[in-house]
């Protein structure tokens, strides 16, 4: 299903910030180019072979000046979306 893979590519954000502090302390600082963000976001998300639609949310979340909330939204994701 479209979800799980939506919550795999979630998923493995929340891992990526969590084995490279540098790519989370970039991606949440307020003061970053969104621009560059969303450079990465794309490069990561192709690299990784991720869902459009998880490109497409990663993409509204730096418009929104929301990617701060990423792990928390993943979590909720998890607990709401994949009961």
């Amino acid at each position: 299903k479209i979800v799980d893979k939506v919550q795999n590519d979630l998923n493995v954000w929340v891992d990526v910030f969590k084995t490279e502090p540098q790519v989370r302390d970039f991606m949440y600082d307020p003061l970053s180019n969104v621009e560059e963000k969303k450079g990465l976001v794309n490069d990561v998300v192709k690299k990784a072979g991720m869902q459009g639609y998880t490109s497409n949310f990663l993409n509204l979340l730096l418009d929104m000046g929301r990617f701060d909330q990423l792990e928390e939204i993943a979590q909720v994701f998890e607990e709401e979306v994949m009961k």
